[in-house]
């Protein structure tokens, strides 16, 4: 987890609070990139990290894996996504029926 963390620090600008990390993406930027399919050992999460902002049509939130991940999906089986803007994905989410609001 580290080499992800270093990354998002050294790379994007995050507004700490005292609950909640917020992540501001705005007009035509890509806030988040995996579509390199960055290599994961072990585990990778993103969790509790609120994406905002104003994006126009070619702005993103979230540049999806381009490989390796099934459709509909933006990141790789070795990742949890829990954060407030994109939708929640892992695979342990895969193996049991959804349960609650649509989060898509």
């Amino acid at each position: 987890m580290e080499p992800i963390r270093a990354h998002l620090k050294n790379r994007y600008f995050w507004i700490g609070t005292k609950t909640e990390w917020l992540f501001d993406v705005r007009g035509a930027a890509i806030g988040f990139d995996v579509s390199a399919v960055p290599t994961i050992d072990g585990d990778a999460v993103l969790e509790s990290i609120v994406f905002i902002g104003a994006l126009t049509t070619c702005g993103k939130y979230v540049n999806k894996y381009t490989t390796g991940t099934d459709s509909g999906l933006t990141f790789n089986y070795k990742w949890f996504v829990s954060s407030a803007g994109i939708p929640l994905e892992g695979d342990r989410l895969l193996l049991a029926p959804h349960i609650g609001p649509d989060v898509s």
